[in-house]
Parts: structure tokens; sequence; C-alpha cells
């Protein structure tokens, strides 16, 4: 259990040094800010009495969308993490 533990830290770790990591970040910003103001109308739309612009509304739906993908994960994260992998190593 340390080794993975240990292997799976060593590849976050190099994940986080990768230039790669931060050029994606920039441009999902570069894209995803003016994408975002050019939906406005359709977003204020569906917010009746609220503004899309909001920081209420802004705070919340990220965190909802954060909020139902880690709900999504758990249910396959805990049958991965309930079978053997020297089981499944063996079957294969």
């Amino acid at each position: 259990m340390d080794s993975i533990l240990r292997d799976l830290l060593a590849s976050a770790r190099s994940f986080r040094k990768s230039p790669g990591l931060a050029v994606t970040i920039l441009l999902l910003l570069a894209l995803g800010i003016p994408i975002a103001l050019w939906s406005k109308p359709l977003l204020a739309s569906f917010l009746y009495g609220a503004g899309s612009l909001e920081p209420m509304v802004l705070a919340t739906v990220p965190l909802l969308f954060g909020l139902i993908a880690v709900a999504a994960s758990c249910g396959p994260a805990r049958h991965a993490t309930a079978i053997d992998p020297a089981i499944t190593l063996r079957q294969e």
C-alpha cells in the first residue's frame, strides 16, 4: 500500500512541475472567460431574479458542479477500492 501511495504522490508532483499545466490553465482561462461573458444572455434567462454576473451566482455554480462531480465519482471509487488488485490481475 505504501508503494502505491508513493507512486501516486510522485506522479502528482511530476504533473504539477510540468510546464504544460500552466499553459493548459492559461488557455482554458483565455477561452472560458470570453465564452462565459458571451453566454451571459442565455444564463440570465435561466436565473430568475439574479444576474448572471452576481458574485453569489459565480461562487455557487462552480461549488455545485464540484459537489456533483464528487458525488458522481464516489460510487465508482468505492467499488474500485473494494476489488482486490491481485485477484483482478490473476484473472487477466
